[in-house]
């Protein structure tokens, strides 16, 4: 079914902005809008790009076609109307159309449209920003490309002063990516968490010396990168990815003392005592959550079953104990607190017991190979972690798995370039933000050199309180709603004279209800400058082309 045509009348064609083209003409559907346009150079300034003569000639009408961003949530293309030249140069002769600025060099597209999409692309799919502005999804990921481009162009980023490595899996391969911890900007991604790529991707930041901490997780490349590239920087490694590994040797000691209670119960030879002794153990319901949890965190009703699984075995009492001393180390307040701590957890580890191997491995590899990054966390302002990066990484997935075949360039021009794009702020009106920049334009007073033209907000208000009113300086083009009261614009002073004309209509519509009339004050009058541009009627109106370009440069209408 094809879509209505409307045809806008002369006041509704949109001003594009495009100081190159003069609009005159619109024809728009539900969702799509062309704009026919025609070039503003004048004849007497077109020059012929191959010899630079000025002697040229029209040579034929050629029609071009290219897309602009979206107006009023329609998509927009351009219709230009233009001719083809000849030089009438004689050793030149050849034939040319006219090159405009806002187009790109594709002549598919404007500037400022493929600016637009490259910074959509940067936080949504390739196809989404397509279906936006009716473009085909391979057109958005060649506009996206200049950023890869621009990206081997990158001149080396300031290291950070707390520095966050982590690798991601990304396309089957462990890739690690750098992060500014105290401002949550993803600085690069690399390509191997190997040492000698790791190392090369630390020496492309500038100031490694001002490094001062770096968290990592216990990965031997990142060590050793570290200890060559920044040796003045206090290496931490992550909590997260200690407790982590903690937690799954609780979990599979759990399993075990759960399967050798199960063996013990079939081994009963009383049926009816069997039968007993199994009700009670899946009663319990021993889950994971039970020693994995911190007690802090726990609710009353799983302490209180908790107590009751330790009691009726005294396999899961020793775990829970483990547990409970190895989160002391953690709540430790110092480094020689938090050393001490350890000691007491590692002495309490049985030392033959199949279910506790995993956390004799912890004990004694993990921590003599991390001693002194584990413990450094305990030495850094603030106690820093990875959760940053690790939030980050999750950003990463989540960009991948929304785009679905995205190569390693693409993905890592959208995360450098798109992690240091902060969320819009809230609209703010710019007459505030101008009175707030401006604070001599809040205490402006009358001078003999100053024109300012006021805007007010209600006719009825009293003529004190339109005076107190802050000023808010009005472009004489713009038009709408001027009201020229006494002290309303300023310059040369004459003689005091009575209020007249609106002056007077509003002094009379102020007072209307008083019981006794006040005298028509007299003011100074002002000399009265005017812009032959400001067009305005009597009731603060303001003429359709002035409405037109003040909604296209403000986004609100007068």
């Amino acid at each position: 079914m094809s879509a209505e045509v409307k045809r806008a009348s002369s006041e509704e064609i949109p001003n594009l902005r495009l100081p190159e083209f003069h609009e005159v003409d619109c024809l728009e559907t539900d969702l799509d809008m062309e704009v026919f346009v025609v070039p503003t150079i004048s004849s007497a300034k077109i020059k012929c790009p191959h010899c630079g003569s000025s002697e040229t000639i029209s040579h034929g009408r050629e029609e071009r076609f290219f897309r602009d961003w979206n107006i009023y949530e329609k998509r927009v293309g351009v219709t230009v109307d233009g001719r083809r030249y000849k030089c009438r140069n004689p050793e030149c002769g050849k034939t040319f159309a006219l090159s405009f600025d806002c187009i790109d060099d594709g002549g598919k597209l404007t500037k400022r449209l493929r600016e637009t999409i490259q910074k959509d692309a940067l936080n949504n799919t390739f196809t989404s920003v397509a279906e936006r502005y009716g473009l085909g999804a391979t057109t958005v990921k060649e506009a996206f490309e200049s950023y890869t481009d621009i990206l081997r162009l990158r001149p080396d980023v300031k290291a950070p002063r707390v520095l966050g490595l982590d690798e991601c899996h990304l396309q089957k391969q462990m890739r690690p990516v750098y992060v500014d911890l105290e401002n949550a900007i993803i600085l690069e991604m690399g390509r191997s968490v190997k040492k000698d790529d790791v190392t090369r991707d630390l020496l492309r930041f500038k100031d490694l010396d001002k490094v001062e901490v770096v968290t990592t997780d216990m990965c031997a490349g990142y060590k050793s990168a570290i200890e060559a590239v920044l040796p003045q920087a206090i290496h931490v490694v992550d909590k997260f990815h200690v407790v982590k590994l903690f937690l799954e040797a609780v979990e599979s000691a759990r399993k075990m003392i759960c399967d050798d209670i199960r063996k013990k119960i079939e081994a009963i030879p009383n049926k009816d005592k069997r039968q007993a002794e199994w009700d009670r153990f899946t009663e319990l319901n021993i889950d994971s959550y039970m020693f994995k949890m911190n007690p802090e965190n726990m609710a009353d009703w799983r302490l209180n079953k908790l107590v009751e699984i330790c009691d009726a075995y005294h396999e899961f009492g020793v775990l829970a104990t483990l547990r409970d001393l190895f989160f002391q180390i953690y709540k430790a307040e110092n480094r020689e607190a938090a050393i001490q701590a350890y000691w007491k957890w590692k002495s309490r580890i049985p030392r033959r017991m199949d279910e506790y191997a995993d956390m004799r491995r912890i004990a004694n590899r993990t921590f003599k190979t991390w001693e002194n990054e584990i413990f450094n966390y305990f030495d850094v302002e603030g106690r820093k972690t990875n959760a940053t990066t690790e939030r980050l990484n999750g950003a990463i997935k989540s960009m991948q798995n929304m785009g679905r075949g995205y190569s390693y360039e693409v993905l890592r021009a959208k995360m450098l370039f798109g992690s240091q794009t902060s969320k819009a702020p809230l609209y703010q009106r710019p007459s505030q933000l101008l009175e707030s920049n401006d604070s001599s334009l809040a205490d402006v007073k009358p001078s003999e050199t100053d024109k300012l033209y006021l805007q007010t907000s209600s006719v009825g208000q009293e003529l004190d309180d339109m005076m107190k009113n802050i000023p808010f300086e009005v472009h004489p083009t713009d038009g709408g709603g001027v009201i020229e009261a006494p002290g309303y614009y300023c310059g040369k002073e004459e003689e005091a004279q009575p209020l007249s004309g609106f002056d007077l209509l509003m002094f009379n519509e102020t007072h209307m209800h008083d019981e006794v009339k006040p005298e028509i004050p007299t003011v100074k009058q002002e000399a009265k400058v005017r812009n032959p541009d400001l067009e305005l009627v009597q009731n603060g109106g303001a003429p359709i082309d002035s409405i037109i370009k003040y909604y296209q440069e403000h986004g609100e209408c007068i």
